[in-house]
């Protein structure tokens, strides 16, 4: 009998499987459809910002939603790159993204410009090359989440960890508030053809789905007063319009019609603005060339290395006012000084 559970032991064990349970079913279908549609938005702009930084087509793309229940199944797999992101203001609550460490690491190559080996261990190097590619997408989505709720969204710094068990998740999330697992596929090119997943607490959908609601509500209410002013305005253009041709039929003056001398006087004032302006000082610089290199080639830059740029000797250079391009020119000298010698002001249309 030592063995057997008490009634309070039983009613701990049933009270905290039911509010798990009650947590969970607070979201219906369609809460859960209109978070999976914020998301598809959010998650789009992440996927721009990653294929940016590492000149690879990226798609994210929904497959499915399924319960904490397959997380252990997820890291029993493989271990994944886990990274917490708290929203602090607009919405409230927790998610974490999880990217399987070899995704993370062909990423992390592909930003640092190495080639992938599937023997080298992931470095501290690797950390810090996905943690800002991460960092980049997060911001994109929660600019993007802001956006779509209104009003400002603000999360604390993103936290990035390795995770290969529930207990190492649970210290960046609590799973025992009821939590939403949200998988994506993931593909780059032809080198990764993957999966991600977001685990999001159900406060958090609860948060986003409560500013979603609220933000239809106020554009329904916007509409109905646009309605309401156009409707009265009518009204009264109607009767003043009904009024005036009652007028007109009661007195009529005609007079004829005289149009002063504006071009003058425009041109006067244009003359008059430009000489307000002539003696701002604008910066003039002038550009070799330009090129591209990965983050593994800048830090290996060293005195003497040399750096290959777009342009072909002999080529004109670009003549810039304040970033603007309006030149190009060729490369003289006067006395000890280099200067520039106009051969072409480029056309007011090539240059927008």
């Amino acid at each position: 009998m030592a063995d057997m559970l008490s009634q309070d032991e039983i009613d701990a064990l049933l009270g905290g499987s039911t509010s798990k349970d009650t947590s969970q079913a607070s979201l219906s279908n369609k809460d859960k459809d209109e978070i999976v549609k914020l998301l598809d938005k959010a998650i789009g702009k992440a996927s721009e910002v990653l294929s940016n930084l590492i000149n690879k087509h990226v798609t994210i793309k929904y497959d499915s939603i399924d319960d904490e229940n397959s997380i252990s199944s997820i890291l029993e797999e493989q271990s994944q790159l886990a990274t917490k992101i708290d929203y602090k203001q607009g919405i409230k609550g927790e998610s974490v993204l999880l990217v399987k460490m070899d995704d993370a690491k062909v990423i992390a190559d592909l930003m640092m410009g190495t080639e992938t080996s599937k023997d080298e261990e992931f470095s501290d190097l690797h950390l810090s090359a996905i943690t800002e590619a991460i960092s980049q997408m997060i911001g994109a989505k929660v600019t993007t989440i802001a956006s779509i709720i209104g009003g400002k969204t603000d999360v604390n710094p993103p936290k990035t960890d390795k995770v290969s068990s529930i207990s190492e998740l649970e210290k960046m999330i609590n799973l025992n508030d009821g939590i939403i697992l949200i998988n994506y596929y993931f593909l780059v090119d032809d080198m990764i053809t993957s999966d991600l997943r977001l685990i999001m607490t159900v406060a958090l959908a609860e948060s986003i789905i409560s500013k979603i609601k609220n933000a239809e509500s106020d554009k329904n209410k916007n509409e109905n007063n646009t309605i309401n002013i156009n409707t009265n305005n009518s009204t009264e253009q109607d009767k003043k319009a009904t009024l005036s041709v009652a007028n007109e039929k009661n007195n009529v003056n005609v007079k004829t019609v005289q149009f002063s001398d504006m071009h003058s006087s425009i041109m006067q004032k244009q003359k008059e603005n430009i000489d307000l302006i002539m003696d701002v000082p604008l910066e003039v610089t002038v550009e070799l060339g330009r090129t591209h290199k990965s983050i593994k080639e800048i830090l290996e830059f060293a005195p003497g290395t040399i750096i290959e740029l777009n342009k072909i000797a002999g080529d004109p250079i670009d003549i810039l006012v304040n970033g603007k391009f309006v030149a190009k020119g060729e490369v003289i000298v006067i006395d000890e000084n280099f200067g520039i010698r106009i051969t072409e002001i480029i056309d007011v249309k090539e240059r927008i």
